[in-house]
């Protein structure tokens, strides 16, 4: 991804993310790409709190960058934890704040319901690279975040793992945090 920078999480939650939008010059951003992954989910954090968190990120964001475009991803399921709760506050805090919400669950799940272990390693958690290539498609249906080499997409392999990450365009220059 061209004028990419990574910074890894690991572990974080939607607290974390809070955190480091309040230590960041935000200013020159103009695109916000949030996505989270289960960590909220798995540790049983209060939903209540998890909602706040959004609603927090979302105010710090436009407190800086008036106009930016807001985009949350929903998690990626994963066999450890119901993710649906999360998922549910996501779509209630886009809608209520306006902001766009990128639904992702369907696209990880087989027609039986399971799901599909070609984009979930044996962990039941972590994405493997077919489930990041899914998840960064999905991406460019909003924001275009892979080019295309010779037919094949190409893609940042440190993003194998994606659990929590937010995207920041400034001027031509994309921040994306990812976990490792």
């Amino acid at each position: 991804m061209k004028n990419t920078a990574v910074k890894t999480i690991r572990g974080a939650n939607t607290s974390h993310i809070r955190h480091e939008l309040e230590n960041m010059d935000l200013k020159d951003f103009k695109t916000f790409f949030i996505q989270v992954g289960g960590n909220d989910a798995s540790n049983k954090r209060d939903p209540e709190l998890v909602e706040c968190e959004f609603v927090n990120m979302i105010d710090i964001i436009r407190k800086t960058t008036r106009n930016a475009r807001i985009i949350l991803a929903e998690c990626p399921p994963r066999r450890d934890a119901n993710v649906k709760i999360v998922n549910h506050i996501i779509g209630k805090v886009a809608e209520s704040y306006d902001v766009e919400c990128l639904q992702t669950v369907q696209s990880f799940i087989r027609q039986n319901g399971h799901l599909n272990s070609e984009q979930i390693w044996r962990d039941g958690i972590h994405l493997t690279d077919r489930g990041t290539a899914t998840l960064l498609r999905l991406y460019d249906t909003l924001v275009k975040v892979t080019k295309e080499k010779s037919d094949t997409t190409s893609l940042n392999q440190n993003n194998s793992h994606v659990g929590v990450c937010f995207f920041l365009w400034r001027r031509g220059t994309q921040l994306s945090i990812l976990p490792p």
